[in-house]
């Protein structure tokens, strides 16, 4: 396999990355792609994303197997 890859410096992250063929009759031609198109680095997430409400739930315990 043949590749190239666009890496952020800081991060590590890769961006894009190129495949190329290595078969005899197609050599070094394009035959996958992968890119972000868009990325948002550590963007503000509120707080409130991360609770939950268990209003309408009953706690069960489950049955113990023997």
């Amino acid at each position: 396999m043949n590749a190239k890859f666009w890496v952020d410096q800081e991060l590590g992250l890769i961006l894009k990355a190129e495949v190329y063929s290595t078969d005899v009759n197609t050599l070094g031609k394009l035959i996958e792609e992968t890119m972000f198109q868009r990325i948002e680095i550590n963007p503000a997430i509120p707080d409130d994303i991360f609770s939950s409400s268990l209003d309408g739930y009953k706690e069960v315990e489950a049955e113990q197997g023997n």
